[in-house]
């Protein structure tokens, strides 16, 4: 398949951010893949096509520090996660977008594409109602 192009606009500015997000959920969701086969679902890689899970351990990037430190104890392992790169707290190069920037049509989108990562996986959608934006 041939790989869609990516506009590199203002990585600052919440409308590029949210039109990028709609565009690449509406492009995985008809082809199962977003930008250079980015966008597959997290769920794929833990659950199979009928959702039996496939893994023994899921660990979330919010506890991940803990989480690996208690699997590792678990199986008796002497491994340390450590955070070498360590990058801004919200968005990429630096950016100050977060959660609060999601447009209600990009929270919607997210919503739908990721349906079965947020059950599967014990996430919470964002309600795309609690935004002002039209």
């Amino acid at each position: 398949m041939k790989e869609m192009n990516v506009e590199v606009g203002d990585l600052t500015d919440p409308n590029f951010m949210n039109q990028w997000i709609i565009d690449a959920t509406e492009r995985a969701m008809k082809t199962g893949t977003c930008y250079h086969s980015h966008c597959i679902p997290q769920h794929k890689f833990a659950y199979s096509g009928d959702g039996k899970r496939i893994v023994n351990h899921i660990l979330k990037m919010e506890n991940l520090q803990q989480e690996f430190t208690d699997l590792m104890e678990r199986y008796h392992l002497p491994v340390i996660l450590e955070h070498a790169n360590k990058t801004p707290t919200k968005g990429m190069s630096g950016t100050k977008l977060g959660v609060e920037d999601l447009s209600k049509e990009a929270i919607t989108k997210i919503n739908e594409w990721a349906k079965l990562d947020f059950e599967l996986l014990g996430y919470e959608k964002l309600d795309p109602s609690s935004r002002s934006d039209s």
